[in-house]
């Protein structure tokens, strides 16, 4: 009978150590699974989290298409509008001559002559050389650029229209009259400082 009673209990306590193993065996899987998931789940939350990035650049960067898009065509409308001539400025018998701009202004592009008359009507405005090769240090601190095509390279259009956009300045468009330009620029000027 004492044989007996030590055999219930051999077995008796082998079953337990069986049931712990299978367990510490299920544990281990169990932690090996959330590892797998929370990897799983790190990896999707950082694509969600490129692709939201991704969509605001893009956001931002139609934005600044469709801010250039309307400039265009406030430009244009004005053109055909204005029987051919560049159109009249709206405020220009207010406006005094040199004008100290509000706003730090930079300009690209225009022809020597044109350059030369403008200067003197604008004299804290940043001008930069049709032909010097645009890059962000120019345009650093500008609060607003202003280009005049009708001298300056194509390719430094795109260029300057690129660090434009990445830095989220304003681009206004020129007329080719320095006079013009300049009553038009002090124009924009005084309703951007009086509208903020």
């Amino acid at each position: 009978m004492y044989k007996v009673k030590l055999k219930r209990t051999l077995s008796g306590t082998d079953k337990p150590k069986d049931d712990t193993e299978n367990l510490k065996a299920k544990i281990t899987s169990i932690n090996e699974e959330n590892a797998l998931l929370k990897n799983q789940l790190y990896k999707a939350e950082k694509a969600l989290k490129d692709y939201k990035e991704k969509v605001s650049a893009e956001l931002s960067e139609q934005e600044a298409d469709r801010q250039e898009l309307i400039e265009l065509r406030d430009l244009v409308y004005k053109l055909q509008n204005s029987s051919g001539a560049e159109p009249e400025i709206e405020n220009a018998d207010k406006i005094q001559l040199p004008y100290t701009t509000k706003q730090r202004v930079v300009i690209f592009g225009g022809h020597a002559t044109w350059l030369k008359a403008i200067k003197p009507m604008l004299p804290n405005v940043k001008f930069i050389d049709p032909y010097t090769k645009p890059d962000a240090n120019l345009i650093r601190h500008a609060d607003v650029v202003w280009m005049q095509t009708n001298a300056m390279p194509h390719s430094f259009y795109g260029k300057i229209m690129e660090i434009v956009r990445q830095r989220k300045i304003p681009v206004k468009f020129a007329y080719a009259s320095a006079d013009k330009c300049a009553k038009q620029l002090a124009e924009d000027d005084m309703k951007i400082v009086t509208d903020q």
